[in-house]
């Protein structure tokens, strides 16, 4: 019996359909495998944060290092653009704020005093993009933004909660520009709430060399922390472990949502003239009221953690997802008890 031939439209119809078939099945593995890259490393991120006094360094020469930042970082940088007429050719001097690349099929950080206009230009490397997206960061001043891109170079992320007074980092100006700075000291701001960040980067470098928005990067090209304002005469950075919540939210249900405990207050130990007859030195006073907690509470720990100079109340929070229950040590003038709190939602 002889072999039938298939005609060659045929031939072509059959093979087309398995390459679309086996390129499906790539391209969902692909994605996949994606995803769980940023997750994993984002998870990383959310470990507890501690400073380290005990930290390798490389033996590099600035060259060297500024040679890996520019190969590493500079391509993740970003600087936004005020909107402009069709065919203009834009100057990177023009840029109103910055922020950096976290994800190679477009999501950045951008830092903006204000609403950012959605039809600002964001400027990565030499090409130009419009906002598709804005999405808030879950920090004030600060959002996430999504572009049209593919295959956008990401710095490693970092972990700014390890840098020391004396550390050097370097600040992206966007897409072309480094300036260098130093971590002066790490400061703790006075809090107004639990939900927001209370660690600072005091930097040297002066106010009028940078803005709102610029990442900063360390020796070896990794983010670790954002300028997030100026503050009598010296900027401050948001170390960048504090967006890795809302960012593993927008990463895994394409929202954001970041867990929240919904206290005012500040931490006891950055604050001077509190009193001590409670023979507490560590601890987030409560200056409001909720469930459970009450006007001069003193919270001690989250689920057994101390809240300290290591570790601010928003960062222990920061492992958290909303609907979450947390057992919250208080302090109510001598007596302590444990109570638990299901976080809520921030706003």
């Amino acid at each position: 019996m002889m072999a039938r031939e298939f005609p060659p439209q045929a031939r072509n119809l059959i093979l087309a359909i398995l390459l679309g078939a086996g390129s499906g099945v790539i391209a969902s593995a692909l994605t996949v495998g994606y995803l769980f890259t940023y997750v994993t490393e984002i998870n990383t991120l959310m470990a507890p944060f501690r400073l380290s006094t005990e930290r390798s360094r490389e033996s590099l020469s600035m060259a060297e290092e500024l040679a890996r930042i520019r190969r590493v970082a500079m391509p993740s940088a970003v600087a936004v653009l005020p909107a402009a007429p069709a065919g203009r050719v834009r100057d990177l001097s023009e840029a109103i704020a910055y922020g950096a690349v976290l994800t190679s099929d477009g999501w950045l950080l951008v830092g903006a005093d204000g609403k950012l206009a959605p039809s600002s230009q964001i400027a990565i490397g030499r090409d130009l993009y419009a906002i598709q997206r804005i999405e808030p960061a879950g920090v004030e001043g600060f959002q996430f933004v999504q572009v049209s891109a593919r295959n956008l170079t990401v710095a490693p992320f970092g972990k700014g909660a390890g840098l020391l007074a004396g550390d050097r980092v370097m600040a992206l100006a966007g897409p072309e520009a480094l300036r260098p700075a130093v971590v002066e000291s790490v400061r703790m701001v006075k809090a107004e709430s639990s939900d927001q960040p209370a660690r600072r980067l005091v930097l040297s470098l002066p106010s009028g060399n940078a803005h709102h928005g610029m990442p900063l990067v360390n020796a070896a090209g990794e983010l670790v922390g954002i300028v997030a304002s100026e503050e009598n005469g010296h900027l401050h950075a948001v170390v960048f472990e504090t967006f890795a919540p809302s960012l593993r939210s927008l990463l895994r249900s394409g929202t954001v949502s970041r867990p929240s405990l919904g206290l005012q207050g500040h931490h006891l130990a950055f604050t001077i003239g509190e009193p001590t007859d409670r023979n507490i030195t560590n601890g987030f006073v409560v200056t409001n009221r909720r469930a459970g907690i009450t006007e001069g509470d003193i919270i001690l720990s989250i689920n057994g953690e101390p809240i300290q100079r290591q570790r601010t109340l928003d960062e222990a929070l920061a492992s958290f997802s909303p609907g979450d229950e947390v057992r919250v040590e208080r302090d109510r003038v001598g007596d302590r008890q444990t109570i638990t709190i299901k976080l809520g939602t921030l706003p």
